[in-house]
């Protein structure tokens, strides 16, 4: 019997991300989290040194939103997250950490597309440094992010420069 599209929806997401980050050159660790401490996904730049690969140290914390129910504007797509997962976004104590957020169709048959010459995952992803104080309501913060910053892989390459810079590593 298949899955709910509930549990559909971030497999969904974390296939386009690993995409995007593959295609930009960079590496995403998946993060098995069951006791949802904020962190899905880790993404990480490489450095080589005498013919062998490993991480630089300055990885990139992500928090992945995935849903149909965005709210889409011309300069931004709206969300409404948890208080939670709002305020582990805006901890300064977990250091630098992005919001990826997947807006897919209404209609689950347009959520994934394939023929003889491509395959397409439908809509987007969109990211943002979410920065600001936290929040003491009760259900839900609305955080909007600028559909510029659309995830793709020169943002995946912008993203762990921004890291770089906020730990200071070179």
């Amino acid at each position: 019997m298949p899955r709910p599209s509930s549990h559909i929806i971030p497999d969904l997401q974390l296939a386009y991300v690993d995409a995007v980050v593959a295609r930009a050159g960079y590496t995403c660790d998946h993060v098995r989290d069951s006791n949802d401490y904020g962190t899905d996904v880790m993404i990480s730049d490489t450095m080589e040194e005498d013919g062998k690969y490993s991480d630089t140290g300055a990885p990139v914390r992500c928090q992945l939103k995935a849903s149909i129910n965005f709210e889409v504007k011309p300069e931004h797509v709206a969300c409404d997250l948890e208080v939670d997962a709002y305020n582990k976004l805006v901890n300064p104590r977990r250091g630098f950490i992005i919001l990826i957020v997947f807006k897919l169709p209404k209609d689950e048959k347009e959520w994934l597309k394939i023929n003889d010459d491509c395959m397409s995952l439908r809509n987007c992803c969109y990211w943002d440094r979410i920065i600001g104080e936290k929040s003491e309501k009760k259900d839900k913060k609305r955080v909007k992010i600028p559909r510029i910053q659309r995830f793709d892989p020169p943002a995946v390459a912008q993203i762990l420069r921004l890291s770089r810079q906020y730990y200071n590593v070179n």
